[in-house]
């Protein structure tokens, strides 16, 4: 089954990680990304949950970093805007479903 990509993924930043990180280790950089993914999504959510403005800036802070190095453009906006959001101590302009 394939899964779609979201629109704005630079599947060539993703690849070159890839081959930065070699034939022999790039499995174990997936395996970490999706651990430090998993750990971002747990932090973010209990941070939220808390209403804790310093700890979504660390979340987000984290997920900045993940996402730009993995091509995942539109994540890595959504995390600066929420990173910036935090740092203001407000909520994010979030657009409307629809």
């Amino acid at each position: 089954m394939l899964i779609p990509l979201p629109d704005r993924f630079d599947a060539a930043r993703f690849l070159r990680l890839i081959d930065i990180a070699g034939p022999s280790l790039a499995p174990t950089l997936l395996d970490q990304l999706v651990e430090d993914l998993d750990t971002s999504h747990r932090l973010f959510g209990a941070a939220l949950d808390r209403g804790d403005w310093d700890g979504l800036r660390q979340a987000s802070h984290d997920l900045i970093s993940l996402s730009g190095s993995a091509g995942a453009d539109t994540l890595h906006d959504l995390a600066r805007s929420v990173n910036a959001s935090a740092h203001r101590r407000r909520r994010p302009d979030c657009p409307a479903d629809g």
